[in-house]
């Protein structure tokens, strides 16, 4: 009894490792302006490996930074808001309360957060 519960854990973690190893990243973006009153998702890309899709989110949030900041409006300023999972990004117009939140998320192929 003892072995067959051995053999049946040992195969349960090999089996969860390959499921683990096969799984995409996907690139998240969720956008909250209450300038224009709208909120959106958007997926950005599917990685191959966590750590392609965290690179990408870098790169996604200095290209955000540079559109929001200089680009599209100069007078908003940006600050991070960290989460306990995710960290967003806000910019803001203090004389007229503007912002528009946005968090970058990568997360496996197997969840998506529309739902």
């Amino acid at each position: 009894m003892k072995t067959t519960l051995s053999v049946t854990i040992l195969l349960l973690i090999c089996f969860s490792s390959v499921a683990n190893a096969q799984c995409a990243w996907v690139l998240w973006k969720h956008v909250d302006n209450n300038i224009n009153g709208q909120q959106s998702w958007e997926l950005i890309k599917a990685f191959p490996k966590n750590e392609q899709c965290i690179q990408r989110q870098q790169q996604e949030f200095e290209s955000d930074k540079e559109t929001f900041t200089t680009t599209t409006n100069p007078s908003l300023k940006m600050t991070l808001i960290k989460g306990d999972d995710i960290d967003s990004y806000m910019f803001y117009r203090s004389r007229d309360h503007a912002q528009i939140i946005i968090k970058l998320m990568c997360l496996p192929d197997t969840i998506d957060p529309r739902k």
